[in-house]
């Protein structure tokens, strides 16, 4: 798929100009001056952007262009189409915030709980104190007295029914584990006695940051897998972060081959990457001519990573396989909340040549072979972290039939500018149903399996 981060960075873009547009609906839906006063200015403001994606012909024509991405046309390009947009919606948010009311998601300590097995206590620390926090400020800041544990990082109100987004909602922890193990650093050598960590204990307060956020995002991608190498990929974009595109993404990348779960899309996202790599750079006026970290440094930090992470509590090629089982049926709409024991198509294979061996007809004699098979069919429920990898790479899947779509849509006569876009949230509306509806219907399915 050419292109491919280009056009993930302008469905995410286009994405939260629909939440946005949603959460301003819901917030300011009275009819009193001020709230009429507040929308008016926010949707002048989201139909400019609107319009911008949909009457500029060059932005469809460059996102589809035949020849591989490259340098080129990123300033041009991104800028254009995802920084000025999403900078213009990034200034409407502050208007929105989380009310005290406002409940944690059920489905979001779900995926908490999966990806934090024996961590079950912490966990349940932080859903009883997340209430308070909100009503607070929901900040980190206010929320830390009220516990000698790390935070989990709030989440913004756009993002509170948006399960893709809700992976980094651990980050606060990861950054606590990651200063813990600085700390015990000579506690922690490998085979050789060399321990990645051990270079932090001596260094300046910057490069001991730089460390603590690598090993935190290390932390993240080890226990979340390639969904989280494609969340943080799109969110160290954006953000236009330096650090993030010269250490941490060669750093996550070279995790995906370590821990063998190097998924197909997330080679394709790591390759467009590379090619515009130089333009980026430009953009993000990186101009330090530090050497980046070899193949060896990024080995040794992944042994150390491995080593302080279990097996058990890891994202491993079973959950990414199991993940990519499901892709199928949500590419399909449908829910996504189990997974057959056996493939179907084998399934069906057995029993079609049951059925030709007797002309179709249930006997005596072939009875117990065909219930035996039958019993194949048996449905396994899906993990929190398989249902959201799984989202990430349908995501991934449709990027290209639904921005032709919505381009093919806004180029019909007399379409208004916000038409197209509409379209394309009624699609993440669709996925994001799927997927907390998802997340419940497995809940309940381990239950069940349990007794």
């Amino acid at each position: 798929m050419q292109r491919i981060l280009h056009k993930l960075l302008l469905w995410h873009t286009m994405e939260r100009w629909g939440r946005t547009q949603h959460a301003f609906q819901q917030q300011f839906a009275s009819n009193t001056l001020a709230h009429k006063a507040i929308r008016s200015d926010a949707d002048t403001r989201l139909n400019t952007i609107a319009t911008l994606w949909t009457r500029e012909p060059a932005l469809h024509t460059t996102l589809f262009a035949d020849k591989p991405a490259d340098s080129s046309d990123i300033h041009g390009y991104l800028e254009q189409a995802v920084y000025g947009p999403y900078k213009m919606i990034a200034s409407l948010t502050p208007w929105l915030q989380p009310t005290p009311a406002t409940p944690i998601s059920p489905e979001l300590t779900l995926l908490w709980d999966d990806a934090l097995p024996n961590d079950e206590v912490l966990a349940l620390g932080y859903r009883a104190l997340w209430p308070v926090a909100q009503q607070l400020g929901a900040s980190t800041s206010t929320i830390a007295p009220l516990s000698s544990q790390m935070v989990l990082e709030p989440i913004s109100v756009l993002d509170l029914d948006a399960p893709l987004q809700w992976l980094g909602s651990l980050g606060g922890m990861a950054a606590r584990w990651a200063a813990e193990e600085i700390e015990k650093a000579g506690l922690v050598v490998l085979p050789g006695g060399k321990s990645f960590l051990s270079r932090f204990r001596s260094a300046t307060q910057t490069e001991a940051d730089q460390g603590q956020r690598l090993l935190a995002e290390c932390w993240l991608l080890a226990r979340l897998g390639p969904a989280y190498y494609i969340l943080a990929l799109q969110q160290g974009l954006l953000a236009k972060d330096a650090d993030w595109l010269t250490t941490i993404e060669p750093a996550l990348f070279h995790g995906l081959g370590y821990l063998n779960i190097l998924e197909p899309q997330c080679i394709l996202l790591h390759e467009t990457l590379d090619r515009i790599r130089p333009g980026l750079n430009s953009l993000f006026k990186i101009s330090d001519t530090t050497p980046p970290m070899g193949s060896d440094d990024h080995h040794l930090l992944w042994k150390t990573v491995e080593a302080q992470i279990p097996e058990t509590q890891r994202f491993t090629d079973r959950h990414l396989e199991r993940a990519q089982q499901l892709v199928p049926a949500l590419l399909d709409n449908r829910l996504i909340a189990a997974r057959p024991l056996y493939p179907m198509d084998a399934v069906r294979e057995k029993l079609e040549g049951i059925y030709q061996a007797d002309r179709g007809e249930l006997t005596t004699s072939n009875r117990d072979d065909v219930y035996t098979v039958l019993n194949q069919t048996t449905e396994l429920p899906a993990t929190p972290r398989e249902i959201i990898t799984a989202g990430w790479l349908t995501t991934l899947h449709q990027l290209d039939d639904q921005l032709a779509e919505m381009f093919t849509t806004a180029a019909q006569p007399n379409t208004p500018a916000m038409t197209p876009l509409n379209l394309l949230s009624g699609y993440r509306q669709q996925q994001d149903y799927l997927l907390i509806k998802s997340l419940e219907t497995t809940s309940v399915h381990q239950v069940l399996l349990s007794r």
